[in-house]
């Protein structure tokens, strides 16, 4: 949820930035602002998430995690707000005219490379989690074979996890190479947030128990309105 929300802050502030025209000026600092700190958090959260996913999977001895909800959304919006705050009150909001965004040459030192850093640590501990996941189903108990079904779940955990961590943006370095792998990588990363909403919403089955048994059905709802509203019966006329 907390990947989600941020994504879609992200999301709105590119489509102002493309549909609504700005004039240099506080309006547009504040929308080259908000785009700077919108960018990191959603980094921030998908370098939370993969440490949170690490730690659970990887580290087996004490992976108890005491306040990882409260701790993940204090790093993902806290920490983009603190490279902001300072960047600011170092060299000022000028830097972000005239595009509504931050100019070069500050763009490499306080946008690009965390991203990149995030990516590249993302895409380690992908790695990681992967090799450990199929070892599990290779070495499960009874001898089981590795079969067609365990290869499609293990598909599905590699392309959740690198929708969810981000790793797609490494396709990044490439786009200049081939026109296939820019087509790629702006239907992955640019999908991202439909793709969080599908696989850990939509289809997963934990998500659609927890919605079927919070939302009564049509039918017990309609039954307990029946329960509750008062019963009128026509007057009888006294003979």
């Amino acid at each position: 949820l907390n990947l989600a929300i941020v994504l879609m802050l992200q999301y709105i502030g590119y489509l102002t930035i493309n549909v609504v025209s700005l004039e240099e000026g506080l309006p547009c600092e504040i929308l080259g602002v908000f785009l700077h700190w919108a960018t990191l958090a959603a980094f921030s959260a998908m370098l939370a998430e993969a440490l949170t996913i690490y730690k659970a999977i990887v580290v087996v001895f004490d992976n108890h995690i005491s306040y990882v909800v409260i701790k993940t959304v204090i790093f993902t919006w806290g920490f983009p707000a603190t490279v902001v705050g300072v960047f600011i009150a170092a060299t000022g909001l000028n830097n972000y005219l005239p595009s509504c965004f931050i100019a070069a040459p500050y763009k490499h030192y306080v946008l690009s490379l965390p991203v990149c850093c995030v990516v590249l640590l993302n895409t380690i501990i992908f790695g990681i989690v992967m090799k450990q996941t199929t070892s599990q189903r290779l070495n499960r108990p009874g001898g089981t074979a590795f079969n067609g079904v365990d290869a499609v779940r293990q598909l599905k955990v590699s392309f959740s996890l690198n929708t969810m961590l981000g790793v797609g943006y490494i396709l990044g370095l490439f786009t200049h190479y081939s026109k296939i792998v820019e087509i790629i990588y702006i239907v992955i990363n640019g999908l991202t947030g439909f793709f969080v909403l599908l696989l850990f919403g939509i289809l997963n089955p934990t998500t659609r128990k927890s919605v079927k048994r919070k939302a009564p059905s049509s039918s017990a709802a309609m039954s307990s309105l029946n329960k509750s509203s008062p019963q009128y019966r026509p007057i009888e006329k006294p003979d």
